[in-house]
């Protein structure tokens, strides 16, 4: 079941144990003014692409690489993601 979040102030412990356990969900981000797929890895996100769902979708590799990142270089990366359908990866030491 796809199951959509009204906003990230209403992501709670719930949607997170969906994604943990290979269940898509979608929500809104007001910072990047869209809808984004949050989902647990690859398997999940080709599944999604497969049923036709548009990018962006964060692997939750992603999301922890940019939790904390200020809104103005979520915004740019975000706008690189959508538009080359990047991965974001962690740097490499």
């Amino acid at each position: 079941m796809i199951k959509p979040t009204a906003s990230l102030r209403d992501f709670s412990t719930e949607d997170m144990q969906s994604i943990r356990s290979g269940q898509p969900v979608r929500v809104w981000s007001s910072i990047l003014d869209s809808w984004l797929w949050w989902v647990l890895n690859d398997k999940v996100a080709d599944e999604l692409l497969a049923k036709g769902a548009k990018v962006p979708i964060y692997r939750l590799s992603e999301l922890e690489v940019v939790r904390g990142w200020k809104p103005e270089r979520l915004r740019e990366i975000h706008e690189w993601k959508v538009k080359f359908g990047l991965v974001i990866q962690p740097l490499q030491e």
